[in-house]
């Protein structure tokens, strides 16, 4: 790598782990945004509290609901996760997550609770849509109130629509792409601030294929290849702050990655945010979808990413796509999120 003005450029195959490597963090918050990148990594920090009756982690991805008091937040967090799968059973199946991964092979402690934390710097986004675009988007249909119905691909549509007029009313800075995704990623749009250039790159996607694999590492070399990344010499410096926004879609075909330097690279790169939603059939003996949601869930090691699961919810499908508008750097975990509304006098009551 050779350095520049403004920092030192980035790719998959001469990526220094080190430049972006969590450490073990201070209590301390950052109070100038004009910092090192080795300072900022260690900024970005992980605290881990260990369990130590259980040893497990739970999983950082279940959702708070409205009949949860705040005071019962810490409850919550130690509550497995599980995928809704039919708003109209009374007692639906769930998917639970109980993905486990060690923190220090050496100590044996596991991680239970982790929070990334940033400097407070509002950097301009660069967003990748990246749409699955498989036989499954076109399966099991979204039944409306008035009894319509419509396929996941035109209701992703639709939500993906109403993101990016939102997300370019409240910064026109912000910049979007499209991929497409069947056995391997495509670009159908390079970046535009201009939503309307997008909205018509979308409604130009009609057709599906049947997959038999998905490989998400070409998601990665994609934007390396044609965006220059860099790690910066001061953080204030960083022009931009990548995001992908993945809708997948399948219930039987679970993904891969073809290179481990592009899963690396995704998983722990501070500057590049991956978040999901992931649309499914009811869970059954048939399909995957326990195995695919955990190891969607997998991919967010350091609590960067918000992951939502939808099966055939058209409400949860854009409540889902409506918290994604919060800015990555901004928002807080998401297992630490809450969008109830209460006030001192209604708690009291309760």
């Amino acid at each position: 790598m050779s350095a520049s003005g403004d920092g030192l450029p980035v790719k998959i195959s001469n990526y220094v782990e080190e430049n972006a490597k969590l450490k073990t963090p201070s209590r301390e918050t950052v109070e100038t945004p004009d910092i090192s990148p080795e300072l900022f990594a260690q900024q970005c920090a992980i605290f881990s509290p260990e369990d130590e009756e259980s040893g497990q982690i739970t999983s950082d991805k279940s959702e708070l609901t409205d009949s949860v008091p705040l005071q019962a937040e810490a409850e919550c967090v130690n509550s497995r996760s599980s995928i809704e799968t039919n708003e109209e059973q009374t007692d639906p199946t769930h998917i639970e997550d109980s993905s486990s991964s060690p923190s220090n092979s050496s100590s044996g402690r596991f991680r239970r609770s982790m929070h990334y934390t940033v400097p407070k710097i509002n950097f301009a986004e660069k967003i990748v849509f990246c749409l699955d675009m498989s036989s499954d988007m076109e399966d099991i249909p979204f039944k409306l109130g008035d009894r319509s119905q419509h396929s996941p691909l035109s209701m992703v549509k639709r939500t993906i629509q109403l993101f990016v007029e939102n997300k370019h009313f409240i910064n026109r800075k912000h910049e979007f792409s499209l991929m497409v995704l069947y056995e391997n990623a495509t670009w159908v749009r390079e970046f535009t601030n201009d939503p309307k250039e997008l909205i018509d790159s979308l409604q130009d996607l009609t057709e599906t294929q049947a997959c038999n694999t998905c490989d998400l590492a070409s998601i990665v070399t994609l934007i390396t290849e044609k965006c220059e990344i860099r790690i910066p010499r001061k953080v204030s410096l960083l022009p931009c702050i990548f995001r992908i926004i993945l809708v997948y879609g399948r219930s039987r075909c679970m993904f891969h990655f073809s290179s481990d330097e592009a899963r690396e690279f995704l998983i722990n790169y501070p500057f590049f945010i991956l978040d999901i939603v992931y649309i499914h059939e009811p869970p059954s003996s048939e399909n995957k979808c326990q195995e695919i949601f955990e190891a969607l869930c997998d991919l967010d090691e350091h609590d960067k990413s918000y992951i939502f699961e939808v099966t055939r919810n058209t409400t949860k499908l854009h409540n889902s796509m409506a918290k994604l508008l919060t800015h990555p750097i901004q928002r807080c975990a998401q297992k630490d999120s809450s969008y109830s509304i209460r006030t001192p006098f209604l708690q009291d009551l309760e």
